[in-house]
């Protein structure tokens, strides 16, 4: 239950700790739902893109073969998750954007009711107000009672949804792995194709001597890159930012402004400038 204030001031209200519970309850499940619908959106794109990055190199190198190949491996697997995830998914969502809505709405019907409760008590300690008193009694019990009643709706509901949570994932996860398995039957099967042509290459196919000489000029190339050396430890922000370590060698790939893009023990970020001089 919610204990309305008690006393007249204004920083004596109506604590509720049930209602703050099934909020945050709320915010929390609501987030899980949309984690899980960016997933469920982006897995179809994800998992199509060694196939479609494939195609786009056999297309570039002209080999027809690949391509027609890489075009018979149908996309399927994925059509249901729209229809049988995606779409519930959000209609879940709406539904705790809704709830959310509610609880807002109640917080201020409770601000509301305590107003009403501190006029209603002031009233009371003067004489001749008895008609602003019954004025007031009765928006201080119409406020008291909507409470009771969006209070009771909103943390019912939380609880159902709660109990709910912990019976669809299970679900939603076995979904995912059907259409996913489908799709690499999908590729399987097409795949056996490839390995005919793969059988095709001579064992221990090596470069002729011609084509050997774009080696020298794609190393050439990668050796014109600028290096400096760190002067200070720097440790990134942001899932972009390279960690610098005194005296790192860093190669520079990008120069722009006060913020540079190279590589550093592998990894690839972007680094301030003025902690670094050119070597």
């Amino acid at each position: 239950m919610f204990q309305l204030k008690t006393h007249l001031g204004v920083k004596e209200k109506t604590h509720d700790n049930d209602l703050k519970t099934a909020k945050e309850r709320v915010i929390q499940n609501k987030k899980l739902y949309k984690q899980i619908l960016h997933c469920a959106e982006i897995l179809p794109t994800q998992a199509f893109t060694p196939i479609d990055t494939l195609k786009q190199t056999a297309i570039m190198v002209n080999d027809s073969r690949i391509v027609d190949i890489l075009n018979s491996i149908e996309k399927t697997g994925f059509e249901e998750i729209e229809q049988d995830l995606i779409y519930p998914l959000r209609q879940h969502i709406e539904y705790y954007d809704d709830l959310q809505r509610r609880i807002d709405d109640c917080h201020k019907t409770r601000i509301d009711m305590d107003r009403h409760k501190e006029k209603l008590e002031s009233l009371m300690k003067k004489t001749g107000k008895e008609g602003k008193i019954n004025e007031y009694q009765i928006k201080f019990d119409a406020e008291k009672e909507r409470y009771s009643k969006l209070r009771s709706d909103i943390i019912n509901e939380t609880e159902c949804l709660e109990e709910e949570r912990m019976t669809i994932a299970r679900p939603i996860m076995s979904s995912l792995l059907v259409c996913y398995t489908k799709y690499l039957n999908s590729v399987s099967k097409g795949w056996k194709q490839i390995e005919k042509v793969m059988k095709e290459i001579p064992p221990n196919f090596q470069f002729s001597e011609e084509q050997h000489k774009i080696i020298p000029v794609i190393g050439a190339k990668s050796e014109q890159y600028k290096k400096v050396q760190s002067l200070y430890y720097f440790e990134p922000n942001e899932e972009n930012e390279l960690l610098l370590n005194e005296g790192d060698i860093i190669k520079v790939y990008k120069e722009d402004g006060e913020w540079w893009y190279g590589e550093n023990n592998g990894k690839r970020g972007y680094f301030p400038s003025n902690y670094v001089r050119i070597i």
